[in-house]
């Protein structure tokens, strides 16, 4: 086992009753459909939608597990994070995720034509509440199914900011917490259609 610091072997100790809870649930875990327990595409994901106007929205997938146990636990094995956080209450826990929300918040930016560099706003976070489910759903799977290869559940934030006219390129600037970030970047074809009208032709290439 890995070395943890004091309060992290208290949380860690006083936490071992609780999984008696976690362990009753485990058989419910077996039945669940795999796309449920297990997920194809590890790590952090983002896409820029650029529409007209200069209007940029950001999309993440979030492996929420990951992110905090690098900001809070990055020396304690998946399942010592996970059995520490899934029994905090939930206002302790809140305050976690408010602080990497914090961190994504401030370190992400979109930089317009190389030069200019803004902060999103408007965010849309899932609660609290939401992440804690899913890393209790994460630990029961890794429980069930020791050995296997888990991945944290990835879940979608949303921000967005408008750049303004003239806008020819766009970079993200990722934050360190994220790690390896898989960036997608697209501009949709768009265009007013009218009542029981057909649109203008949209040019499809080969697959």
């Amino acid at each position: 086992m890995r070395a943890l610091g004091t309060g992290q072997r208290r949380a860690w100790r006083g936490a071992v009753p609780r999984r008696v809870a976690v362990m009753a649930t485990l058989m419910g875990m077996l039945m669940m459909p795999r796309a449920v327990r297990a997920h194809d595409l590890p790590g952090a994901s983002a896409t820029l939608v650029v529409r007209d106007g200069g209007f940029v929205e950001l999309r993440l997938q979030l492996p929420w597990s990951e992110l905090l146990q690098r900001q809070f636990m990055p020396r304690a094995t998946p399942e010592q994070f996970l059995t520490v956080m899934v029994n905090q209450p939930p206002a302790a826990f809140a305050k976690r995720v408010l602080t990497v929300q914090a961190v994504l918040a401030r370190e992400l930016r979109v930089i317009a034509n190389g030069t200019r560099t803004q902060p999103f706003t408007r965010w849309r976070w899932p609660s609290p509440a939401e992440v804690q489910n899913a890393m209790r759903t994460e630990l029961m799977a890794r429980l069930a199914m020791p050995g296997a290869d888990h991945h944290a559940e990835r879940m979608l934030v949303q921000a967005e900011v408008r750049l303004g006219s003239g806008l020819s390129a766009v970079q993200l600037q990722t934050a360190a917490l994220l790690g390896p970030t898989l960036l997608t970047t697209y501009r949709p074809s768009e265009q007013w259609v009218g009542v029981g009208a057909r649109s203008a032709p949209v040019p499809v290439g080969r697959p």
